[in-house]
C-alpha cells in the first residue's frame, strides 16, 4: 500500500458556531456564529499528527424562547488551536492512501478582539481578552481533499465574573459546538 510520505499537510476551514455562555442566565446553544480559518499539520507518525491553527470565530450568547433575560454577547475571537489528531480508516486512490477519519483534542488560546452587547450596553467591555480552554473533535474526509468537521469547544478561564441577584459571584464560560467544512491542499 502506497502511502503518502509528505511530513506536513496544510487545511482551510469555514463552519458555524451555535454557542452559549453558561452564567449568563440563558439557555441552550442559541447564539449563531460562523469560524473560519487556516491550519498546518505536521506528522508524528502513519497515524497521528499535530495540527497548529488560526481561526476567526464568532461566539457569544443569545437569549432563547423559554428565556426571562433578553440580554446576550456578541464575541468576536482570533483564536490559535494546538490539536492532537489521531488518525484512521486508510482509503486508497489513483495517488497513493490518505485517512478518512480524524479524531482531535487539543487546546487553545483565544483573543477577544470585538464585542457588543444585544441591548446596547457595555457589560462586555468588561469581558477578558484572553481565553483558555480545550476542544474535542472529528473530521470525516470524504475523499482525499473535501471533509466535514465537528468540534465541541469549552473555556478553562471565565470570560468574566458578574454578581446574581443572590449577591452570589458567578463566572462566566464559554462552551461552542462548530460543524464546518474542511478542504486538505495535499
Amino acid at each position: 500500500m502506497a502511502q503518502d510520505a509528505r511530513r506536513f499537510s496544510s487545511r482551510a476551514q469555514l463552519g458555524c458556531n451555535f454557542a452559549q455562555i453558561d452564567g449568563d442566565d440563558l439557555s441552550g446553544y442559541n447564539r449563531f456564529g460562523y469560524f473560519a480559518g487556516i491550519g498546518v499539520g505536521a506528522q508524528l507518525n502513519r497515524y497521528s499528527e499535530i495540527q497548529f491553527e488560526f481561526q476567526y470565530s464568532l461566539r457569544g450568547s443569545r437569549y432563547g424562547k423559554y428565556d426571562n433575560n433578553l440580554l446576550g454577547f456578541k464575541l468576536g475571537y482570533i483564536d490559535i488551536p494546538i490539536i492532537y489528531t489521531i488518525k484512521d480508516w486508510i482509503k486508497e486512490d489513483k495517488r497513493g492512501s490518505y485517512h478518512k477519519t480524524y479524531f482531535q483534542g487539543g487546546l487553545y488560546y483565544g483573543r477577544l478582539i470585538k464585542s457588543s452587547n444585544t441591548d446596547g450596553g457595555n457589560f462586555h467591555e468588561t469581558f477578558k481578552k484572553d481565553d483558555i480552554g480545550w476542544l474535542l473533535g472529528c473530521t470525516f474526509f470524504a475523499n482525499r481533499n473535501y471533509g466535514i468537521s465537528g468540534r465541541f469547544t469549552r473555556s478553562l478561564t471565565p470570560l468574566n465574573t458578574r454578581i446574581d441577584a443572590t449577591g452570589t459571584k458567578v463566572k462566566m464560560i464559554s462552551y461552542f459546538i462548530s460543524l464546518g467544512l474542511t478542504y486538505r491542499f495535499n
